[in-house]
């Protein structure tokens, strides 16, 4: 039986076995989730804050190289401006990173399966809040691309401050 085969038959065992009760939905969503652990899989919120991670330091440090290495192989390749662009990224990012957070509501995903190849994509939101001002920070990135492998990686990069970003309504301008 595949990886799968056997989470799946572990969730349908642990779902038969619950109740109503919320204490017992939540022991039993912990135990599908260390399931899910235990064979490798991730959920969409850890990888968002992986890439997210990467991003921070990369900010913190300036470091092009870094956030270029989370970028897919056919954005790199695609842009031609993007050595401006991290240019205009330092001069725009200012002051040291305090502190950060995420929008909980905001991390989502969509997809697409066609003729059994498939692609998905995440988008995460932040916010970043600087010793000088604050900033907003999503991201879409594609998870799995059967289609083209060259797509996997992040696809685009949206940073806003404070002056452009109504920070109650998660909205950028």
């Amino acid at each position: 039986m595949t990886k799968k085969g056997i989470a799946a038959l572990l969730l349908v065992v642990l779902l038969s076995f619950s109740s109503c009760s919320t204490e017992t939905n939540e022991k039993v969503g912990d135990l599908i989730n260390a399931a899910f652990k235990a064979f490798g899989y991730k959920t969409e919120r850890e990888i968002s804050h992986e890439i997210f991670d990467v991003l921070l330091i990369g900010l913190h440090k300036r470091d092009e190289d870094l956030i270029r290495s989370v970028y897919s192989k056919n954005v790199l390749e695609e842009t031609d401006n993007l050595e401006e662009s991290f240019s205009e990224l330092w001069d725009f990012f200012q002051g040291d990173i305090l502190s950060y957070d995420d929008f909980p509501g905001l991390i989502e995903s969509d997809g697409c399966y066609d003729h059994g190849n498939k692609w998905i994509d995440l988008e995460g939101c932040y916010t970043i809040n600087t010793s000088v001002r604050s900033y907003f920070i999503t991201f879409k990135t594609r998870k799995i691309d059967t289609f083209d492998s060259g797509n996997e990686g992040l696809r685009s990069l949206y940073i806003v401050n404070d002056e452009t970003w109504d920070g109650e309504e998660g909205v950028y301008h």
